[in-house]
């Protein structure tokens, strides 16, 4: 049976534990929790914002600026293009055409962007549901020592060699795979 162990919570921190869990037991929700944070590595003391947070953010603020460029400029010059009447002094058919030509290429990108960003968010779900599926693993049971002794026992399989080159037999090698792996199958 598994040994049990409490901890003291502010209040504050319990009623927001309490709210986060939803419908899960306490020990259910903590233990999700540790997962999440073994998986992704993130280590909620440095407050940092996971990657695809900050890829969806930076590709917001991507789309933010192209808005606003095609608010402030373009969307003018194409006004001032089918409006014939106003003249527009300085400004080449060229130079209209190739702002034209600009105007379709960020609009383009902008639908690409949204495209990745949409891609992003799948590929973070589907690792997120394939993170939880995984049952957790822990390395702790492996007798390190007896690795250490495998790895420094390559000397003594040497058949030959000079300076930092040595020949092993090829069986003394398949020896030491099928040890070490039996070192991590007892975990």
């Amino acid at each position: 049976m598994a040994e049990f162990k409490s901890i003291r919570l502010a209040d504050i921190l319990y009623s927001k534990l309490n709210y986060l869990r939803g419908k899960k037991s306490f020990p259910a929700y903590i233990e999700s929790m540790v997962k999440y944070f073994e998986l992704t590595g993130i280590n909620p003391d440095s407050l940092q914002a996971p990657l695809i947070q900050e890829t969806k953010n930076g590709i917001e603020r991507i789309v933010k600026i192209i808005k606003v460029i095609e608010k402030n400029k373009l969307n003018r010059m194409l006004d001032l293009l089918e409006n014939k009447s106003v003249s527009v002094s300085g400004i080449t058919e060229d130079q209209v055409q190739e702002v034209v030509n600009m105007n379709q290429k960020l609009t383009g990108d902008l639908e690409q962007l949204k495209k990745e960003k949409i891609n992003l968010i799948q590929q973070n779900r589907s690792l997120k549901m394939e993170a939880e599926k995984r049952p957790s693993t822990s390395y702790s049971n492996i007798n390190t020592d007896e690795l250490l002794m495998l790895i420094g026992g390559l000397d003594e399989m040497a058949t030959g060699g000079v300076g930092r080159d040595i020949y092993i037999r090829k069986e003394a090698i398949f020896d030491l795979a099928n040890r070490m792996k039996r070192c991590f199958e007892n975990t």
